[in-house]
């Protein structure tokens, strides 16, 4: 389906890749809940403060970078949750649809997540207040070295998911 991913015959080199769907859609929807509750938690994000970073000017950017970047962030739990929904609804009923569904909506994500993994980083080196402000640099670099493992861990998910539709 995809030609920018990988073809892969077995999920983690021994298990079917129907087998491998259906574990990924259940962790595709568990990091989406769990991810969703802890950025509201460390942000407390609502959506009076959402409303106010759509005004965004060239001026007062740098100022509600923070605030865009955590709503970034749960607008990407919530894909991931309607991704793995996707998935599982594909991979139950062999929906191949579904299957190219999540597919689609995992490349949207995981180019959103490799967006903020930078502008993180960015908004870490040109200011004092960041989303991970709270940590030393060296805290800090090895979370976003890890989201970035993560990131990529999430396209060999993505590419069981193309292989399987390439195969049916």
């Amino acid at each position: 389906m995809c030609d920018i991913l990988p073809e892969i015959s077995k999920f983690c080199m021994c298990l079917s890749l129907r087998l491998g769907m259906l574990i990924i859609a259940v962790l595709a929807i568990v990091t989406g809940a769990i991810g969703l509750s802890v950025m509201q938690q460390r942000s407390n994000v609502n959506l009076d403060l959402v409303k106010n970073a759509t005004d965004v000017t060239a001026q007062n950017v740098i100022k509600k970078g923070s605030t865009l970047l955590t709503s970034v962030i749960s607008f990407m739990m919530v894909l991931f949750m309607i991704a793995g929904i996707s998935l599982l609804i594909g991979n139950l009923w062999d929906n191949d649809g579904a299957i190219q569904g999540f597919v689609g909506i995992m490349l949207l994500n995981l180019l959103l997540g490799f967006i903020c993994v930078v502008t993180t980083a960015l908004q870490c080196i040109t200011q004092d207040q960041c989303l991970l402000s709270d940590f030393d640099w060296l805290s800090g670099a090895v979370i976003l070295i890890a989201i970035t493992g993560i990131l990529f861990l999430w396209v060999y998910f993505t590419s069981i998911a193309s292989s399987y539709l390439a195969g049916a």
